[in-house]
């Protein structure tokens, strides 16, 4: 099952990562997406909402992702 109701999808292809050695493109496409969705506190119009990984790969996706997301700092930019 596929659901398509969100706008502004990120869908990472495993294939694409295969150039650059597995881990590497995997850690690299985890940092894109963390900042194509929580940018701008993910208030821009064009942030990611939803993001589709190959099923063999949703493990590690989302515990590379979780671990990204952890390092943000919260807060006032100007504080």
């Amino acid at each position: 099952f596929l659901q398509l109701e969100a706008k502004n999808m990120g869908i990472f292809l495993a294939d694409l990562w295969e150039s650059d050695g597995e881990d590497a493109a995997l850690e690299r496409t985890v940092k894109e997406a963390v900042a194509g969705a929580l940018s701008f506190n993910g208030q821009r119009c064009t942030a990611i909402k939803a993001i589709f990984v190959p099923r063999t790969h949703a493990d590690d996706f989302v515990r590379r992702f979780v671990r990204e997301v952890r390092k943000l700092e919260s807060g006032l930019p100007w504080q």
